[in-house]
């Protein structure tokens, strides 16, 4: 054994203790950086003296202890908890996205029961049937039930643009999430180069672990992945590396798409097709998430979805009442052109689809114009019964046949079909009377309430989705946190713990300095 072999163990020591203060040092340093992962010293004494062997032949009972060293610096991380917190990220994101949507639908429809809104399209409807009533009741206010007819389309016209506003903004985020996506899967590859290029080294680079961890969170929350770490290590990699990532894209059940792999030259990037749709590197099939959750772009996908759907539905109710109304307003008496006018004029785009409704112009400008007397059932001439009641029914039978709708129209045009040439009866309301019994309309009142249970349903079970989700995911980071996080008085605690340690291995070590000292400068020199 050597003279100095104590100056050695100390010197070990003293080492050992001053880095698991430098780590404890980056630990308090780092305890409000998101995503760092605590990190720990691990210690290990070194071999005692002898040492095994044929040459070290023990000179005593027992061994005596050469120190301590450090044989890694590790982070505390549990992946478990990892996977837990990225596969509950896919559902809070989608449910959120949708969630948000739903809630923005509800307020453009604004139908939360309130006592000084006026604007709904319920209320709208309410005011255009109780016009037909008051004209049925004798008024003289076309002008007001015009007014009121418009109010309804003008209601229409709003929530048919709001829906494609909203459409058009959910494509413009589906635009910068995209993108968002693409700069992580980025950042991903670049970091994967640094660990292997690290590992290769011999290092462990745990701040390198945690940009991934950290990046893996936030891409799990905008898109469905499942993560591995690559099974083979690279060449000279320390005990304790972990090893690049690799990152694919799920679809369902048990089929993904590779974004990220550490043995390619670059990722594989989303692109936005048309449509919502996306498509990955140089594939040209859009990939289809089947799965629950998925992730904020699934989210934007399937808020797109309902919106489209929204909005194709209120243009469906809004024909519907057009058609409703025009349907009976048809056999309605006008000076100006005799059966056959229309209330509202129904528009088409240039592809012919439909585009919006608005009330007649020509009544418009002229509400006097307005009819409200139906035509002369009684009056028509016996021998023109049975020909009026053919082609009655062929209409009746079905409404949608234009050509038995036209003939019936031209029947009732012909003055030559009634008693004395009277088409109608002075005093007649009918047709008012009988529009404003369409407030209990089926399709058109009845579908407008289910159009609305329909959403507060679907919202009630989103925001419920989104609350669970949310509590879900508050736990496990609660969870990771009190594995990976820095506590501060654990921290100050293991400080003054290796403090000690290193000034007392310094006072081992002046200690023995002296002993030194003695033996080598003050042995010998009695007596001079």
């Amino acid at each position: 054994m050597s003279t100095f072999f104590g100056m050695e163990t100390m010197r070990r020591a003293v080492n050992t203790n001053r880095t698991a203060i430098q780590t404890v040092g980056n630990n308090v340093a780092n305890v409000n950086t998101p995503g760092y992962s605590r990190q720990r010293v691990n210690l290990q004494a070194t071999g005692g003296y002898p040492a095994t062997g044929v040459w070290t032949q023990p000179a005593m009972n027992g061994r005596v202890g050469s120190g301590v060293q450090v044989t890694g610096i590790e982070r505390i991380r549990d992946q478990l908890l990892d996977r837990q917190y990225r596969a509950e990220a896919h559902v809070e994101g989608a449910a959120f996205i949708q969630y948000k949507i739903l809630e923005r639908m509800e307020d453009l429809y604004n139908e939360a029961p309130s006592d000084t809104t006026t604007s709904r399209l319920s209320d709208q409807f309410a005011s255009f049937w109780n016009g037909w009533k008051e004209l049925a009741s004798g008024k003289d206010s076309q002008a007001v039930l015009l007014e009121q007819g418009k109010a309804v389309t003008d209601a229409f016209t709003h929530l048919q643009d709001s829906f494609q506003t909203e459409m058009d903004m959910l494509e413009t985020e589906a635009e910068l999430t995209t993108a968002k996506v693409n700069q992580i899967l980025e950042q991903l590859h670049a970091t994967n180069k640094d660990i292997i290029a690290a590992e290769s080294s011999g290092q462990v680079p745990n701040e390198l672990y945690d940009v991934q961890d950290r990046l893996l969170d936030q891409l799990s929350s905008l898109v469905p992945i499942q993560v591995s770490r690559s099974p083979k290590p690279p060449e000279h990699a320390a005990t304790g590396a972990e090893g690049p990532y690799k990152v694919e894209l799920k679809l369902g059940g048990s089929e993904t798409i590779t974004l990220v792999d550490a043995t390619e030259e670059a990722p594989q990037l989303l692109t936005l097709e048309d449509g919502m749709q996306w498509t990955v590197g140089d594939s040209n099939q859009p990939f289809t998430y089947n799965g629950a959750g998925g992730g904020e772009l699934v989210g934007l996908q399937k808020a797109h979805e309902r919106v489209g759907q929204e909005l194709e539905d209120i243009k469906a109710l809004a024909q519907t009442f057009a058609k409703e109304v025009n349907q009976i307003y048809a056999f309605a008496y006008s000076e100006q052109g005799g059966f056959g006018q229309e209330f509202f004029t129904i528009h088409l785009d240039d592809s012919g689809a439909f585009s919006h409704i608005s009330v007649n112009s020509e009544l418009s400008n002229n509400p006097k114009a307005l009819a409200t007397a139906r035509f002369n059932e009684e009056g028509i001439k016996p021998e023109y019964q049975d020909e009026f009641a053919e082609k009655w029914a062929a209409w009746e039978n079905d409404k949608d046949n234009e050509e038995a709708f036209r003939d019936l129209l031209a029947f009732l045009n012909e003055a030559d079909h009634y008693v004395d040439g009277k088409m109608i009866i002075e005093g007649n309301v009918d047709v008012a009377k009988e529009i404003s019994r369409l407030e209990d309309s089926a399709a058109i009142i009845g579908k407008y309430k289910d159009m609305m249970g329909k959403l507060g349903v679907e919202t009630k079970a989103q925001r419920d989705l989104t609350e669970a989700s949310n509590a879900r995911l508050a736990n496990t980071e609660s969870n990771r946190m009190a594995v990976s996080g820095v506590s501060l008085d654990e921290e100050m605690s293991l400080l003054i713990q290796f403090q000690h340690a290193y000034n007392a291995a310094a006072r081992a070590m002046t200690a023995m300095d002296e002993m030194l000292d003695q033996i080598i400068n003050r042995l010998g020199v009695v007596g001079r």
